[in-house]
């Protein structure tokens, strides 16, 4: 390939991880967003680190001594600690965080893409709605509970949704035991808030939300479904593999300010 032919793709690379980045986090709002040089804010006072984090707003994003005084700043004024999230494709962050005495690099999490496909079938024993109902809010947050920390956060962020959604839950003898939602974000679908009841796993019930979410996303007028995975969540991992999510498009992990 000629040297101006790879910049090229990999200026299309880029420009889709940006256009990924926006939609993930137009999926999952913060209460309060601030710009700060070519970093964004996102304060929520709760214990989700995607919606108290900072992260690079646009391509040439750096992290200079005063930007970050400046994060950390914003971060203070709320009393929260300062962490900020890393994009594998924007280089020379985390040299800087580390020269800042920042702490090593955690919760390495992927994001993957997959085509919506005419094989994603909907399963009629999944309930699909526009909005949450009482039983998906009731589910998420007792799954969240479980899973310890953030269980607000996984609930209150629904209700500062700006873009069009669809829920899903699967119910067991009555009740709900598992959830997850799709944000549709133009020509984007992004999974989020896929949970299980610890008891009700390995028998298909997340997998057949998700299905269930793709092809509603594709019958809506989305292509591509993206979603951000925890690295070492193997059981998920499997999950989507078979549902068609190969595409590794770039990971991000966070660092946090010394104590």
């Amino acid at each position: 390939m000629r040297p101006c032919a790879h910049d090229a793709v990999m200026a299309g690379y880029e420009a889709l991880n940006w256009h990924v980045e926006h939609a993930c986090a137009a999926a999952w709002p913060a209460a309060d967003e601030v710009a700060i040089g070519d970093w964004t804010v996102r304060r929520s006072g709760g214990g989700t680190r995607r919606t108290n984090s900072a992260s690079p707003a646009r391509a040439g994003a750096r992290i200079e001594a005063a930007t970050l005084a400046g994060i950390e700043a914003s971060f203070a004024e709320h009393h929260l600690s300062t962490i900020v999230r890393v994009p594998s494709f924007v280089p020379g962050i985390d040299a800087a965080l580390t020269d800042a005495g920042y702490a090593p690099p955690e919760g390495a999490t992927h994001t993957l893409a997959a085509q919506l496909l005419p094989q994603h079938r909907r399963d009629p024993a999944v309930t699909l709605g526009r909005m949450p109902d009482a039983a998906w809010r009731a589910a998420r947050m007792r799954l969240s509970r479980a899973q310890g920390g953030g269980a607000h956060d996984h609930v209150a962020v629904i209700d500062r949704l700006r873009v069009p959604a669809i829920f899903a839950r699967a119910d067991v003898s009555g009740e709900t035991r598992a959830v997850g939602f799709v944000a549709l974000v133009g020509e984007l679908a992004v999974i989020e808030a896929v949970a299980t009841d610890r008891d009700h796993r390995r028998r298909g019930l997340a997998r057949r939300c998700v299905a269930t979410l793709l092809t509603a996303a594709r019958e809506a007028g989305a292509g591509t479904a993206v979603l951000q995975v925890v690295a070492d969540n193997v059981p998920a991992l499997a999950l989507y593999a078979q549902l068609g999510f190969t595409t590794h498009l770039y990971d991000y992990h966070y660092r946090r300010s010394a104590p």
